[in-house]
């Protein structure tokens, strides 16, 4: 009887152990699992801000692009119209050539430069 006794004391001592034992692991896991899903919400707003912040380099990209479009299709209307203003320097340049010619030819060479008209 002595000895079964002081057995089921030991037993009862070791089962109040381990119950607080279970207790303080149960508590660290609660912990665990509180720091996992704030660790979780933080992963999560840091993954939103990124997704916000590609998305926003995306659209300044199209815009840029749009804008390079925008400017090339410009710069080839300004490129012709520099072609045209010197096709038309040019044809100008050559009527002049040839009214300074003309008019050289219809005074005359022989003509005395500075004689009374």
């Amino acid at each position: 009887g002595r000895w079964q006794r002081e057995d089921l004391r030991a037993a009862e001592q070791q089962k109040r152990e381990l119950q607080d034992k279970v207790a303080g692991l149960e508590e660290q896991v609660g912990r665990v699992r509180e720091e996992k899903s704030a660790t979780l919400a933080l992963a999560e707003s840091a993954r939103v801000q990124l997704e916000s912040r590609v998305s926003a380099s995306e659209q300044a990209r199209r815009d840029m692009t749009v804008e390079l479009m925008i400017g090339k299709k410009e710069r080839e209307g300004l490129m012709q119209e520099v072609e045209r203003l010197s096709q038309e320097v040019a044809e100008v340049r050559v009527k002049a050539k040839a009214e300074a010619a003309r008019q050289h030819a219809t005074k005359g060479p022989s003509s005395p430069i500075g004689s009374p008209g």
